[in-house]
Parts: structure tokens; C-alpha cells; sequence
């Protein structure tokens, strides 16, 4: 197992609540960002009102309601260039396929051509699509590609497939736009892995450490929680996490609660989970 050189530095909590996102942040002292998507901000004409953020490409909503994205690259970086300049971006999540089995079962029954590897390819296309309009329209933050998968295998598998088309050394060169950025590398299709830490553990020891040391990579992994956060051998290896599951149980029970409730809640959740004590033992 490659050794733990770090904590998690950040957590960003899912929000659309954009006059209140800025107090996710907390003026940068808590190490806490909000995470906002595409599908809540693309309709959005003025900025919002946030510190510390992250844009996600709003994949898992438009795949499984559409079948593919309804944002083409083009539009997508032209929302975040627009947006770019408000609080403090961290960067733009790449348009991903998630690779769950029940998201490729969905797709075929709507009729749509869908397998773990035709979605690593279209991950690894969406991703040099938006790369180079990310150079045509002035990105200045960089864009997080995102390893898809979901046997332990495959992520290292869409690793040496994104080398194949793109050499990964260009990741770590920064360019007029992106200069002395972290480089993100995202863990995509961990969020139904909560209940199943021990294989986020397996993807991350499959990893080449040796290599996003050397070039200063830094780990996020979408949708990860209380329940996988609280071993060291994950939280460990991971430079920040996301989630929107704070509001879940509200949501799916109808219950009504004011804007204020939620981002209380929302603040909460992220202070709780980065504070948390992590265990060293995991039962494989």
C-alpha cells in the first residue's frame, strides 16, 4: 500500500442555495467549499453569491434523465468562463460516464448503446473536447479529468486508456491559462460505495502514487461520506471529497425546510466530516 501522505485538505458540499453558498466557506478558515452544478447554474444570468467552489458537470443528472449530456463541451466551458471570476473556483469537473452497473442497465433500457468501456472512452473524448475549448474561450482554472469505473481494475485501465490519447505528462504542464494550479484528478462511480469502503481503499492502493507524486496530483473522489471518510487508508489519500447527501433524507421524505435550515445543515455536515477521527483498521 503506497504510504499516507496527507489528511484531506477540502470538502465541498453540494448547494444550489446561491445567495447563501458564499457561507459554505466561511471565509476560508473552515477549508470548506461548495460544490454547484451545471444544471442548477446554466440558467443563472447573475453571479453567485459564493467563496470557495467547484463546478460539477451535472453528469449523473442529465445521463440518467437523457441519456447523454444536453451541454456540449462548447456550452459547458463557456458557462464556467462566464461564472469563472466569482468567489474563488477551484476548478471545472469534466463531462464524465459513470460507469455503476444500474446506470448502464437504465441506459439500454431507453434504448441507448451503453457499456463500462464505450463510457471510459467517452469520458476520455468529452474530456480533450473540453480541454481545447478550455484554450479557445480563456478557462482560467483547471479542468479535473475524471477515472471511470467500476471493478478495481478498470480505473487503472482508464488511466493507461487517457495516457493512449492524451500524454498524462500534459496534465502537469500548466498553461498560459492554468499556471501553478493544483492538478485534480477525480475518482468517478464512488458514490454507491459508502457501505463499501474496503473497495474505494482497493481503487486508491491501485493507483500509480509514484507518478501523481511526482507531478503534484491531487486526489478528489465524488459523492463519499461519513461512512467511507472514517477510514484513514481513504481520507488519507484523498486531497478533498464532495456530497450532496446532506438534504437527501429531507428530499425523498418531502420535508419542508427554509433555505436557512439547509445551508445550516449543509455547514454541518462538511465541519462534521472533515473533523471526524478516522480509523486505521478496515475489514476487507
Amino acid at each position: 500500500m503506497p504510504s499516507l501522505p496527507r489528511s484531506m485538505k477540502e470538502y465541498f458540499v453540494g448547494t444550489d442555495d446561491f445567495l447563501r453558498a458564499h457561507e459554505l466557506t466561511d471565509g476560508g478558515k473552515t477549508c470548506q467549499g461548495a460544490m454547484i452544478s451545471a444544471n442548477a447554474l446554466r440558467g443563472r444570468k447573475s453571479p453567485p453569491s459564493v467563496g470557495r467552489w467547484m463546478l460539477d458537470s451535472g453528469a449523473f443528472t442529465q445521463i440518467s434523465r437523457f441519456g447523454d449530456f444536453t451541454m456540449s463541451p462548447k456550452d459547458y466551458v463557456e458557462l464556467a468562463v462566464r461564472f469563472q471570476d466569482c468567489g474563488d473556483l477551484a476548478c471545472i469537473v469534466t463531462q464524465d460516464y459513470m460507469c455503476e452497473p444500474f446506470v448502464i442497465h437504465q441506459l439500454k433500457l431507453m434504448g441507448k448503446e451503453a457499456s463500462w468501456r464505450l463510457h471510459q472512452r467517452k469520458t476520455v473524448d468529452r474530456y480533450l473536447q473540453i480541454m481545447e475549448e478550455a484554450e479557445k474561450q480563456g478557462l482560467k482554472v483547471p479542468v479535473m479529468p475524471v477515472l471511470q469505473g467500476w471493478e478495481v481494475e478498470d480505473y487503472m485501465e482508464h488511466w493507461e486508456l487517457y495516457a493512449n490519447n492524451n500524454p498524462i505528462g500534459a496534465w502537469a504542464r500548466p498553461s498560459p491559462f492554468q499556471p501553478e494550479q493544483h492538478k485534480w484528478l477525480g475518482l468517478g462511480s464512488t458514490c454507491k460505495r459508502n457501505k463499501k469502503p474496503a473497495v474505494v481503499s482497493l481503487i486508491l492502493d491501485t493507483l500509480p502514487w509514484e507518478y501523481l507524486n511526482e507531478w503534484g496530483f491531487k486526489i478528489h473522489a465524488f459523492g463519499l461520506k461519513t461512512t467511507a471518510l472514517k477510514h484513514g487508508s481513504i481520507k488519507d489519500r484523498l486531497y478533498s471529497a464532495d456530497s450532496f447527501a446532506y438534504d437527501y433524507h429531507a428530499r425523498m421524505t418531502g420535508s419542508c425546510r427554509t433555505r436557512r435550515e439547509r445551508i445550516n445543515s449543509a455547514t454541518a455536515w462538511g465541519r462534521k466530516i472533515r473533523e471526524d477521527d478516522v480509523q486505521m483498521d478496515m475489514d476487507f
